[in-house]
């Protein structure tokens, strides 16, 4: 896990001396899941369900495309008549717009 936060190690050892700088002192770390995961104590560190339910995981690009995926195949199919696609545009197009992206045609130039 510690090694999808951090940056690329160069070398093996590079790896390795950061690994034993961590076990030696979990709070080198700026990762607060790397730090409650690296308690000595086994009762101190939160179990796989407290991190799921805790929000401090990042999201998974993967499930983010599976729903994007799934959500552009219910527009593209669905009867345009149902609840279900009239609440899903309704959403889409409920979202707040930034005054100034709404004026901008170059919108890249501000995001």
């Amino acid at each position: 896990f510690f090694e999808m936060l951090s940056p690329p190690f160069s070398t093996g050892m590079e790896r390795h001396m950061k690994l034993t700088e961590l076990r030696k002192n979990p709070n080198v770390s700026d990762n607060e899941i790397v730090r409650l995961l690296l308690q000595a104590n086994p009762s101190e560190r939160p179990s796989a369900i407290e991190l799921l339910e805790g929000g401090k995981l990042p999201n998974k690009i993967e499930t983010e495309a599976k729903y994007f995926n799934e959500v552009m195949r219910i527009v593209k199919t669905s009867d345009r008549s149902s609840p279900l696609y009239s609440r899903l545009v309704d959403t889409l197009f409920k979202q707040p717009v930034r005054r100034e992206l709404f004026y901008t045609y170059d919108n890249d130039v501000l995001a």
